[in-house]
């Protein structure tokens, strides 16, 4: 590949949020395998983004509805076009497509927001979750159309894929499963045994909602019943942006705090015994559960926490989700030393088949090398895509172009 344009809906945050993690991951790839990367973003950089000029990747601060994106692009031909989450690829490839027509659009989906939020929703409102709940929702009908729009899509699972296999066919020509790409772990790569870690611990930024449900039902139910059995134990949470008034809220409860942002988040978790996650709602996989792992540290997760990775039979943790189930497992791995180190055992080859870098990179390398070979032969085969395409159906670019006129004209 020569050049590769990445347009971020933020600038990755890797010590702060698994989709900053995932992002470098892709970026990483791209070094390898073209000449020239690039990424742009119209969001405002902060202190936990990544130095993407140091890794040799050229950034630009672009604008919505601004056709000064339009001549940039233009001049930079790009031969891959990735768009970080939907709403990205909406703001954005109709103009990809009007200067760089024969670019190579890849959406990342980093996980179906659309599975997300109406999980949130049946939860919310205590409702049966299922695919014509999902049906019915405005951003079920947005983030399908991006899909059908893009040439691949990266989805993060395989149940994901299997459930949009279900609901559209023709999707499964057009996506990739494309986890986390780690390098591979090794059983003795970890500082502390069970003798030298204590206390329980939970990761995850308080932007993200069902982080915001997980702590609420931990500080709530699941730890004061835990640290009633286990008075010496406490929980900390780690995680960016969590608002002034949540933790002062939680930190009225015994054992329970707030750490923050943490800049090496492997050599914190290493000291710990166990990680928590208990994960009411969601999509995609959680970077929480690979790094907890990768500290060695099993796990206590609900279903949600572990969807779309391995038969859970080989799972180095406890599933369950009913909150006595979890505060039972969180109390039994805590304290038993044989249970905990055969839990540990498992870590190693249930993360390396879950996330194997060195497969990732080859599942990618392989598909793109098919489908850049000839692209047009490609389209011509996929019809709803060429449907989305049509200008009839094209509505987020009119708008668009309507707010970039009333823009110039005040």
């Amino acid at each position: 590949m020569n050049r590769v344009l990445v347009i971020g809906k933020n600038w990755p945050e890797p010590e702060s949020t698994a989709a900053g993690v995932r992002m470098m991951q892709l970026l990483q790839f791209f070094l390898q395998h073209s000449t020239q990367v690039y990424f742009a973003s119209t969001a405002a950089k902060n202190v936990h983004s990544a130095d993407l000029k140091s890794l040799g990747i050229e950034t630009r601060v672009i604008e919505l509805n601004s056709d000064l994106f339009n001549q940039w692009v233009k001049e930079l031909q790009p031969e891959v076009v990735v768009y970080d989450r939907f709403m990205v690829e909406e703001q954005f490839s109709w103009r990809v497509k009007e200067v760089a027509p024969q670019a190579f659009q890849i959406l990342n989906t980093e996980d179906l927001h659309s599975l997300r939020d109406t999980r949130r929703l049946a939860f919310k409102q205590e409702i049966p979750f299922g695919p014509d709940l999902w049906r019915q929702q405005t951003i079920t009908h947005r983030e399908i159309g991006c899909l059908l729009r893009s040439d691949l899509n990266l989805l993060v699972s395989h149940f994901e894929l299997q459930w949009l296999k279900a609901e559209l066919p023709d999707l499964a020509q057009s996506s990739l499963v494309l986890p986390f790409m780690y390098e591979e772990l090794t059983d003795n790569g970890w500082r502390c045994d069970f003798s030298e870690r204590e206390h329980f611990v939970f990761i995850g930024n308080g932007k993200h909602e069902p982080n915001k449900d997980a702590v609420n039902w931990l500080a709530k139910d699941l730890w004061p019943a835990i640290h009633k059995e286990l008075p010496q134990a406490e929980c900390h949470i780690y995680g960016s942006y969590w608002p002034s008034h949540t933790i002062q809220s939680f930190q009225k409860v015994k054992g329970l705090s707030f750490r923050g942002h943490c800049s090496d988040l492997n050599e914190s978790l290493q000291k710990y015994r166990v990680n928590l996650l208990p994960l009411r709602y969601g999509a995609g996989i959680k970077g929480k559960l690979a790094e907890g792992m990768r500290a060695g540290c099993p796990s206590i997760s609900t279903s949600q926490g572990v969807e779309g990775l391995t038969e859970p039979q080989g799972f180095p943790g406890f599933c369950g989700d009913k909150a006595e189930e979890l505060i039972a497992n969180a109390i039994e791995l805590y304290q038993s030393r044989v249970i905990w180190e055969e839990k540990q055992g498992l870590i190693s080859n249930y993360f390396n088949a879950n996330w194997s870098a060195t497969k990732g990179h080859a599942d990618l390398d392989q598909r793109l090398g098919q489908e850049l070979h000839d692209l047009d032969q490609h389209r011509k085969k996929r019809l709803l895509q060429q449907t989305l395409w049509h200008h009839r159906l094209r509505s987020t670019e009119y708008l668009s172009r309507y707010i970039a006129e009333k823009n110039k004209n005040p």
